[in-house]
């Protein structure tokens, strides 16, 4: 059967001379002589058949065709010496794990642990992706994804970390741009901010505080709690948080708590991935100390029977 594709040894040949412009120093770093790297080169451009690389004097310069196939192809020789790397280092509890993960929980919730993870993991490398939102489906190339929402996302496994108990903050006491409720009947004297992604928040508090209707006047709404517990911050209105993603905010006045309100609900952070996942040391090893993170402030924690986490040698 014809092959329809070049041979790997072809395209890093051609991807080494492309970056030094020089077939001899191609040929150092592939660790072969400059006539195999130019006999790879040939027969890159007769099976292509077009010129990826032009002569001028003693150097080469990218043809338009060249530069241009040149960064396709990048891209993919790098996800294969990754995929390959990794492989091969987390047989031994080494590796890197690809995540994702809403913003506001990584810079208020998980940055801040996260240094305990590489005292204990000094060998595993965390690489931190774009993350995804709404009902996105999670890439291939993601190992897990830390997601906002009610646990239920297609194709993988959601383990709940934290952030199912809101409570209602305010601006700083002492602020008299909105009125202060002295209880949450009183809060459809005032204005209310709501985050786009958990609109039906609201409606639940209001169901679990016994209020027979929603009386509230909306105000602004906000892609992320980050910015909507600034709005509050700043004087804006009021609004339900995860309790975890103010703890800093409370503590050091910025925000206020005007009643009691802490309420479970049916958001909150979550960990995403394929169960295919549960096989790698290294992942299981991220996975069981962040869901024990996750229990110290408040969540479910790990299954009984998988409390363990795993240590490398």
């Amino acid at each position: 059967m014809k092959r329809r594709c070049p041979s790997i040894h072809e395209l890093l040949a051609f991807e080494a001379v492309a970056r030094h412009l020089s077939v001899t120093q191609a040929a150092d770093e592939l660790c072969v002589t400059p006539s195999a790297v130019s006999r790879k080169l040939s027969g890159l451009e007769i099976f292509l058949g077009v010129e990826l690389l032009a002569r001028v004097g003693r150097s080469f310069v990218l043809t338009h065709t060249g530069r241009h196939y040149l960064q396709r192809i990048q891209p993919a020789l790098r996800a294969l010496e990754s995929a390959s790397y990794d492989l091969a280092s987390s047989q031994s509890g080494h590796g890197t794990l690809s995540l994702s993960c809403v913003p506001t929980f990584m810079t208020k919730w998980l940055i801040p642990r996260l240094a305990l993870f590489g005292e204990a993991y000094p060998q595993v490398t965390l690489a931190f992706q774009q993350h995804l939102a709404g009902r996105q489906a999670q890439p291939n190339d993601v190992t897990a994804a830390i997601r906002y929402g009610d646990g239920d996302w297609p194709g993988v496994v959601s383990e709940n970390i934290t952030g199912l108990h809101f409570i209602l903050i305010g601006p700083p006491s002492g602020n008299k741009t909105i009125p202060i409720p002295a209880s949450s009947d009183e809060l459809s004297q005032t204005r209310i901010l709501i985050h786009q992604g958990a609109a039906d928040i609201w409606p639940q508090w209001c169901a679990a505080r016994a209020l027979a209707a929603q009386p509230l006047r909306t105000g602004s709404r906000f892609e992320h709690y980050s910015s909507l517990i600034g709005a509050v911050e700043a004087g804006m209105g009021y609004a339900l948080v995860p309790r975890c993603l103010v703890e800093g905010e409370l503590a050091s006045g910025r925000v206020s708590e005007p009643f009691n309100s802490t309420e479970t609900l049916n958001q909150g952070h979550y960990l995403c991935y394929r169960e295919e996942q549960l096989e790698s040391p290294v992942f299981l090893a991220f996975r069981n100390w962040l869901l024990e993170q996750g229990r110290q402030a408040g969540g479910p924690g790990l299954p009984e029977q998988q409390n363990v986490i795993p240590e490398f040698e």
